[in-house]
């Protein structure tokens, strides 16, 4: 994604990589975010990985970003979830019914 998708985005627009760092032409963004022809980005995943500080600096100057680590579903609600989801995949393969409702895993 580059400068031409970005500026369909528009300066009201945000963008969203929870994706892959490489997804992104990552000089347009910062390209964008500095001209305001991208109102935000927000970003938890980058390229090289971990990120370039050159870039995180250029990204932070511009006041338009929200940087976090790759690490969103390590939350007490996403690991619950994540183990219901194998509990639940596992019960599949051996026919068992009922899955994570039947106490497999205790909350």
């Amino acid at each position: 994604i580059g400068a031409d998708e970005l500026r369909l985005l528009g300066a009201s627009g945000l963008l969203l990589n929870s994706a892959r760092g490489a997804v992104i032409n990552q000089d347009d963004l910062v390209m964008m975010l500095e001209s305001g022809d991208l109102g935000a980005a927000a970003i938890d995943c980058f390229d090289p990985e971990p990120y370039d500080e050159l870039f995180r600096r250029r990204l932070v100057a511009t006041g338009r970003v929200l940087l976090t680590p790759h690490v969103a579903g390590f939350s007490a609600q996403g690991i619950e979830s994540l183990c219901r989801r194998a509990v639940d995949g596992i019960s599949m393969v051996l026919g068992l019914e009922n899955n994570t409702d039947n106490g497999l895993v205790s909350k």
